[in-house]
């Protein structure tokens, strides 16, 4: 059994009540406006300041009374475009839309995380930010919160993602490459559309994207090492407007991921080049537009040896994971971890079949449970940063101990 405070395990109905509350009000990315206003009016009655970051990110303080360094907590807020297929009480009110990423319960467990710190207050040491983080689903959130300057003060900034990939009871905590960068690029194929009873007085651009497409699969399987995670996906083609006519403009959609910092740009270009060149052979042009979604995110080894060492007591032995393959998920924390030291985890929330649903699936669900175990974390994370600079690189020394 895990080890959770009093305090904690006092407020556990009114965290699953929020996490609920959210589940059942989704918001997409940089709409979260009633989320947003929700996570407002407890830190007004708790009395916690806070200040808006964009329109729907919200940045709240709190100065403990002992000295230490700054730590930034972040829970992201944001829901899917997505039809809720779960039969529960309480389900997304809103059709097209639904918590099938565990947003909700990272919100809900940063939020009452804030209200257990501010009890604490006397006793935490430095200054703690609680960054509840807009647009995670579009790359667009952590940005802000950056390019504001709010990660500048900071020496160890904390985010953690519910999955159920892992069960119940354990937690991935590693140093190294956890999620790959993401990539989206859309490539415009530009022809000459015809008769199709007269095809040579066309140029086909349905045929050159069809094309491009396939050389494309080129780049993962025959360019790149085997022992390189990367992937090349193309999920939209698009081309043409009916049976009977040479197709005057074609369109591509899909996504990079790789684990490859140093080779990323490279692979961008490399399909920008290779889609000119297969558009020119069948005598068309292209436009290509990409956009950077995520950044590798790589835990800092000092900081990852840290939130082991505080998550020590809340796993049973051999619970805390630190040697699993990285995820070649985007997650836009990797501009939090590029602005500061800084670890993600990764929770484990799969009891059983219900809650053993992949992310962004609409039978997406968690086990409630493991919400108390969230807000601990984040308590211990924040309780003993004054310790944080004690850390080897690698590992938490042998000397560095404290009571829980």
């Amino acid at each position: 059994m895990s080890t959770i405070d009093s305090d904690i395990l006092a407020i556990e109905p009114q965290l699953i009540e929020t996490r609920r509350h959210f589940h059942a009000h989704p918001e997409a990315s940089l709409k979260e406006f009633e989320t947003a206003k929700y996570i407002r009016e407890k830190l007004d009655a708790w009395g916690i300041p806070y200040t808006a970051v964009g329109e729907t990110g919200t940045l709240g303080v709190l100065q403990g009374g002992k000295p230490g360094p700054t730590v930034l907590l972040r829970g992201d807020i944001d829901a899917l475009d997505l039809q809720e297929l779960n039969d529960v009480p309480y389900r997304s009110q809103y059709d097209g839309l639904c918590h099938a990423c565990g947003h909700d319960a990272h919100a809900s467990a940063l939020l009452y995380a804030a209200y257990i710190l501010r009890q604490r207050q006397d006793q935490l040491p430095g200054t703690v930010k609680l960054a509840f983080q807009q647009a995670e689903e579009v790359g667009a959130g952590a940005r802000l919160f950056v390019s504001e300057g709010h990660l500048n003060d900071v020496d160890l900034a904390f985010g953690q993602h519910v999955t159920p990939a892992l069960d119940a009871g354990t937690v991935q905590i590693q140093a190294g490459p956890i999620n790959a960068s993401v990539d989206f690029f859309k490539i415009h194929v530009h022809g000459k559309g015809a008769h199709a009873a007269a095809p040579n007085q066309g140029r086909d651009a349905a045929l050159a994207s069809a094309a491009i497409l396939v050389h494309l699969q080129n780049i993962a399987s025959r360019r790149v090492s085997p022992n390189e995670p990367i992937i090349l996906s193309i999920g939209k083609l698009v081309a043409g407007t009916r049976f009977n006519v040479v197709a005057e403009e074609g369109l591509l959609e899909g996504t990079l991921r790789t684990l490859n910092t140093k080779r990323r740009d490279e692979y961008v270009a490399f399909i920008e080049d290779q889609s000119r060149a297969i558009a020119e052979a069948y005598g068309c042009t292209v436009t290509f537009e990409n956009v950077n979604a995520a950044n590798v995110l790589e835990n800092d080894p000092q900081a990852a040896a840290y939130i082991r060492h505080v998550a020590e007591p809340l796993f049973a032995p051999g619970h805390i994971l630190t040697n699993l393959p990285a995820s070649m998920g985007g997650e836009d924390f990797a501009d939090i971890s590029q602005a500061t030291k800084a670890a993600f985890a990764y929770i484990g929330t799969k009891k059983d079949a219900a809650t053993g649903v992949i992310n962004h699936n609409g039978h997406f669900n968690i086990d409630e449970s493991q919400l108390k175990v969230m807000v601990q974390l984040h308590v211990n994370v924040a309780m003993h940063a004054d310790t944080f600079g004690d850390f080897a690189a690698a590992q938490a020394p042998a000397s560095v101990s404290f009571d829980f």
